[in-house]
């Protein structure tokens, strides 16, 4: 019974310890993720091949390529979000 326990308890705690790992190692392309999905129409249309701007924006983190297959995004958009992506790299 002791050891159930035991192991309940730290597999809580190396699951917290887990969860917190990869909150902090992802944090930054999250919020990469974040601002290009901003940047982004948000009309979330599926013309670009994808279910929408989230999907869309974290296949531009790597592959800013993808940005011409939005459809309805306006051109002084596509400039500025060609110039965040080519300035913040990969």
């Amino acid at each position: 019974m002791i050891g159930v326990f035991v192991f309940v308890v730290v597999s809580f705690f190396v699951s917290i310890l887990l969860t917190l790992i990869s909150y902090y190692l992802n944090k930054d392309e999250d919020l990469k993720i974040k601002k290009i999905k901003d940047m982004l129409p948000g009309y979330n249309c599926g013309a670009c091949g994808f279910s929408g701007c989230e999907e869309m924006a974290k296949n531009l983190v790597n592959d800013n390529k993808l940005l011409s297959k939005c459809k309805p995004i306006k051109k002084e958009e596509y400039n500025k979000l060609m110039d965040y992506l080519s300035k913040s790299g990969k």
